[in-house]
């Protein structure tokens, strides 16, 4: 049917190819299709529009005309249905490369080398002719042997094949299901990411992509990707239809593979791992025979319990505080309607992790983190977001290193595509004076979400610790770039402006900070302390005091405000407070330069071996 429809719109386009005027609405009416029905088939089928689809069967047309010389490449360019030369040129060379005014001469060319090939000699070659042809041919096959074998050990250090999934079409007609299309999205994110020959983007960064128009070249350049996949998914009652394409973007617009799945969304699991299976023998990814045994699972789940589950996540991506608390409520409710789902739990065990990652509710948000990730492992090994969960819970609230890393690499080794587990594993690693590594896993997580400014800054952030001021500064721009409202990105260029004795670029970054935020307020006071305006410094510590009298400050703003103006006994004290209650990010304090000056204080000796890091 698919093939019948193809074949009707091409006839239609050729019946009306010298139509100028032939537009998309009388194609689609000639086809007895809707226009957004005949769009999204064709995107499905060819992966073109409806108008890209048009003028590629014109452009067909022209270049058989122009090879038949049978008219000038202005009155082709008629024939076939443009109205400008100019325009059809244009279209020319972007679909073959090479302008119309070339076809023949490229055709004579064509002739003249079929044409240059010599009779063979008729007289028998003598052994010394023989002899030299043969260390000839040898001269010759050894150096493409060699470059042969050297290609294909190089093959093994290029980056791996990259691909995205973009956002699916919610066709469902109903803007509340919209967290099907975007859970779905997210669950197929998640399997794919586990193929470790694979980089997949993370959702995130795909975003952007979901209600503005882009081309494939484009969002493919952004990302830095070699594939891409989009489709749209139907939801009625328990059941789910997924229209799938993968499209080469490189040279041209090229449609690899369509595809549609239909699945009771009991067996949504089974579906997902034919997805993957079936993309991974597209872009020629063999499966290890771990994955394979993995994508064989046909575990079947509770329609109530997965919708929730997917309304959870949906909501708890979203970033804010009141969607954050929707998409626990989700998480419980899936988890009661089918407490052996492992699902949910690992989606509450990140989102408590999440939580505990600052200074507020810290503990007990961690205590929920640890059981619902051991819930979440005990029900399925296979869960990488459970173990980043433990891991971050080690990392933040127990300072147990060992264990966090245990559990940071075990994660990766089922899913290393998670940008989450990559980003925290950063910070285990700078923690313990891994500088290398922390860039590395830094750079990994900015890799799999390229849009996220946060993943950009934290590369500069590492970089400022490490006292690499100047590429501190170009990796935070690359935040700014992303989002120039983004604060931390002015946080890392202002203070590595700071500790290389720029005071008046300092302060110039730190002003642009949001002055509603006591962290915030206090770098800016802290860049007047260094710059030798403590008067501004001054006055903001002593509003900060009293503050905290009635309300909650962190200890550590005003530990790093005491010690930028001098106050070491101050500055110690609530370095005290931070350690005696393990703040967060307490441990990581030891490279911050503020308290270069507290280091060789025998209270600040005691205080740091609290921290449980190396010196």
């Amino acid at each position: 049917m698919d093939q019948a429809l193809l074949n009707k719109i091409k006839e239609t386009v050729l019946e009306n190819l010298d139509n100028e005027q032939f537009s998309v609405e009388e194609l689609s009416k000639n086809v007895g299709v809707s226009r957004s029905q005949l769009h999204r088939k064709l995107k499905l089928l060819k992966g073109k529009s409806v108008s890209q689809f048009i003028r590629d069967i014109r452009l067909e047309e022209a270049m058989k005309l122009l090879q038949k010389e049978v008219a000038t490449s202005s009155e082709i360019a008629y024939r076939v249905g443009f109205s400008s030369t100019s325009y059809f040129n244009t279209c020319f060379q972007s679909k073959y490369g090479f302008p119309p005014g070339e076809v023949k001469k490229l055709k004579k060319e064509e002739v003249q080398r079929n044409n240059a090939i010599e009779p063979a000699k008729s007289k028998r070659p003598t052994i010394q002719k023989t002899v030299m042809l043969a260390i000839l041919g040898l001269a010759i096959i050894i150096p493409v042997l060699l470059f042969f074998f050297i290609s294909l050990s190089n093959k093994t250090n290029e980056r791996p094949t990259s691909v995205a999934i973009l956002p699916l079409d919610n066709l469902t007609g109903d803007a509340d299901l919209e967290y099907m299309a975007m859970g779905m999205q997210d669950a197929l994110i998640g399997e794919l990411g586990k193929i470790g020959r694979l980089r997949v983007i993370s959702k995130t960064s795909t975003l952007r992509y979901r209600d503005q128009k882009f081309f494939m070249k484009d969002i493919a350049r952004e990302l830095n990707v070699d594939v891409l996949v989009e489709g749209s998914i139907f939801a009625s009652g328990d059941s789910l239809r997924l229209q799938l394409q993968l499209i080469d973007p490189f040279p041209e617009e090229n449609h690899l593979w369509a595809q549609e799945y239909y699945q009771d969304i009991r067996q949504v699991l089974a579906m997902q791992n034919t997805v993957i299976r079936d993309i991974a023998r597209k872009i020629e990814i063999n499966l290890s025979p771990e994955e394979e045994a993995r994508l064989a699972g046909t575990r079947t789940v509770n329609p109530d319990t997965y919708k929730n589950y997917l309304r959870g996540m949906y909501h708890l991506n979203k970033g804010t505080t009141e969607d954050f608390e929707k998409g626990m409520y989700y998480l419980n409710l899936a988890i009661e309607s089918d407490p052996a789902d492992p699902f949910a739990y690992a989606g509450l065990a990140l989102g408590y992790a999440i939580t505990g990652h600052g200074p507020l509710q810290q503990e007990e948000a961690m205590k929920r983190a640890k059981a619902a990730a051991q819930k979440a492992v005990s029900l399925d090994e296979n869960m990488d977001n459970a173990y980043t969960a433990l891991a971050m819970m080690n990392l933040y609230q127990f300072w147990d290193w060992d264990s966090a890393r245990t559990f940071f690499e075990h994660a990766l080794k089922i899913n290393p595509n998670n940008e989450m587990t990559h980003s925290h594993y950063a910070w285990l690693h700078h923690v313990l004076d891994n500088g290398e590594e922390a860039i590395r896993e830094a750079r990994l997580a900015a890799e799999i979400d390229p849009l996220s400014p946060t993943f950009a800054n934290n590369v500069g952030w590492i970089h400022m610790r490490l006292k690499d001021y100047d590429q501190a500064i170009a990796e935070a721009k690359k935040s700014l770039k992303l989002d120039p409202d983004f604060p931390y990105g002015h946080f890392v260029i202002g203070y590595s402006y700071l500790f290389q004795g720029k005071y008046e670029e300092a302060i110039r970054e730190h002003q642009q900070l949001p002055q509603n935020d006591d962290f915030f307020k206090a770098t800016l006071s802290i860049t007047y302390a260094y710059a030798g305006q403590s008067e501004k410094a001054t006055a903001l510590l002593d509003a900060l005091e009293s503050k905290s009298k009635e309300t909650w400050v962190h200890p550590l703003i005003l530990a790093r405000l005491h010690a930028a103006l001098g106050n070491k006994e101050e500055a110690l004290r609530y370095l005290e407070e931070a350690s005696d209650k393990k703040y967060y990010p307490l441990p990581w304090m030891k490279y911050v330069q503020l308290f270069e000056p507290l280091k060789n204080e025998p209270r600040f000796q005691t205080i740091f071996k609290k921290w449980n890091v190396p010196s």
